[in-house]
């Protein structure tokens, strides 16, 4: 195995400069202007040509300026960094949501992800469909009609369950499915109930979401 090269001290200062929250900077720049700004005070109350102590007091009086500032520049970038990478967590986070995931599904998508949830419960697909273009489905000797026309409404409204309702008397199938991403409110679970329709809300949709992606994830 290669012998690991020891770090040089400039490469120790950048690695380290990473670690360094942005508070600690704006301290330095504090702290070492007022210390510059000492020395140059005392180098300028001392100063004999012979000696250099103007010299010295002239650096100081660059330091005080440039080091501080140099300082705040650094303390600047590193407050920006951690915002821009919390953002981008965040980002991240938010695209990786079952919430984000759901918007992004195309209506057959939402057929495929239900059908395969349903099944599992025992609903299997029947061939063909429904007159009106619902999806028929049976467990056992029971017939139930699958709706995804209010899918994408941002609201059920009271209406759709009514017309769910008078579909399935015509149809002669046994309860409904009906499929809303938008918001349910309570009178619409209570007409739902009383109606045998069985509602899959975003709550729901979402968790089978999650149970496909992590049975669909490749395993370590």
């Amino acid at each position: 195995m290669t012998a690991r090269r020891p770090l040089t001290p400039l490469e120790t200062l950048l690695q380290s400069r990473s670690q360094v929250p942005w508070w600690l900077y704006l301290l330095l720049a504090l702290l070492s202007g007022l210390l510059l700004h000492w020395l140059g005070y005392r180098f300028w109350q001392g100063s004999v040509p012979a000696t250099g102590g103007t010299l010295l007091h002239g650096f100081t009086l660059v330091g005080q300026v440039l080091l501080p500032l140099a300082l705040l520049c650094a303390a600047v970038a590193d407050l920006f960094n951690r915002l821009s990478r919390r953002r981008r967590v965040s980002r991240l986070q938010q695209e990786a949501s079952p919430d984000h995931l759901l918007q992004q599904l195309s209506r057959q998508d939402v057929r495929a992800l239900v059908l395969w949830a349903l099944q599992a419960e025992g609903l299997l697909l029947q061939n063909g469909c429904a007159a009106d273009g619902g999806i028929l489905l049976r467990q056992g000797e029971e017939d139930v009609v699958l709706d995804l026309t209010c899918w994408r409404a941002p609201h059920l409204r009271r209406a759709d369950l009514l017309a769910l309702r008078e579909r399935m008397t015509k149809q002669g199938v046994d309860g409904g499915l009906l499929v809303c991403h938008g918001r349910i409110d309570a009178d619409a679970w209570t007409l739902a109930r009383r109606s045998g329709i069985r509602l899959i809300d975003r709550r729901l949709l979402q968790q089978w979401l999650c149970a496909s992606v992590s049975r669909t994830a490749p395993q370590p």
